[in-house]
């Protein structure tokens, strides 16, 4: 399994595309950056912009009616309810779903395209992870993924979404910008750094086969200043990262 560690000092990675198959065209360069769609709309103008998809089990169903009752009590708007097996990717509208990639199928097929990595290994027990995806398959369509391993921890996701919401939500307005709120849970620690012996990659030579292995993706806050300098074109985004509730 691949998971994601929000770690590393004053420099960041970026992820570099797949090398060409031996005899296939190398990709063209990229000349115009896709719309960040730095805003997920949820409710605009007292009309849901937005669903909420949620397991056909209905594990999270008390969850699910506490979003509901909560963006309707702020807005005024009631957020209709899918059922993951009936979502399909692209995604068609701004969503918010609950889970990981073996409760929620939805998120499977996100987690398979690298767009997240929540799994019954991270956040980890009693952990969670929310956090926003943003114009995935530039179609301007965004989504809020509220997560963790088990239930005690998706009821800690779900009191930080609704805590966004409860900062957010205007009467028939509700849009939340970049966010990333993560704890992670019992038995989980970020590495001092990614050249710690104890941040080996998933795949590492010898690692066992239940080894937890992390992926540098980007800085510490620190390392937001360097960020900003390299791409300027994410200085909209980032200052609107909500890294209140961010391990680091």
């Amino acid at each position: 399994m691949r998971h994601l560690a929000l770690l590393l000092g004053p420099a960041f990675m970026l992820m570099a595309p797949a090398a060409a198959r031996a005899g296939e065209q190398p990709a063209p360069p990229i000349t115009k950056l896709k719309n960040l769609c730095a805003d997920t709309v949820l409710v605009r103008d007292g009309q849901p912009n937005a669903a909420v998809v949620t397991p056909a089990d209905k594990r999270y169903e008390k969850w699910t009616a506490a979003i509901v009752e909560a963006v309707k009590k702020g807005t005024g708007a009631a957020l209709p309810v899918l059922r993951d097996t009936d979502v399909q990717l692209p995604v068609d509208r701004n969503l918010v779903i609950l889970g990981n990639r073996s409760t929620n199928t939805v998120i499977e097929q996100l987690y398979n395209l690298y767009y997240t990595y929540l799994d019954l290994k991270y956040p980890g027990a009693g952990g969670y992870a929310v956090h926003s995806l943003h114009n995935p398959f530039a179609n301007g369509h965004n989504a809020i993924l509220v997560g963790s391993s088990d239930d005690a921890g998706m009821a800690q996701a779900v009191d930080q979404f609704l805590a966004a919401v409860a900062d957010s939500a205007r009467q028939g307005n509700l849009s939340l910008g970049w966010t990333l709120r993560v704890k992670l849970g019992a038995g989980l620690t970020v590495p001092p750094s990614a050249n710690a012996p104890t941040c080996l990659a998933w795949e590492s030579d010898g690692a066992p086969a239940d080894y937890f292995g992390w992926n540098s993706v980007c800085g510490s806050r620190r390392s937001l200043p360097a960020l900003r300098r390299t791409s300027t074109s994410l200085e909209a985004g980032l200052s609107g990262i909500d890294t209140r509730r961010t391990n680091r």
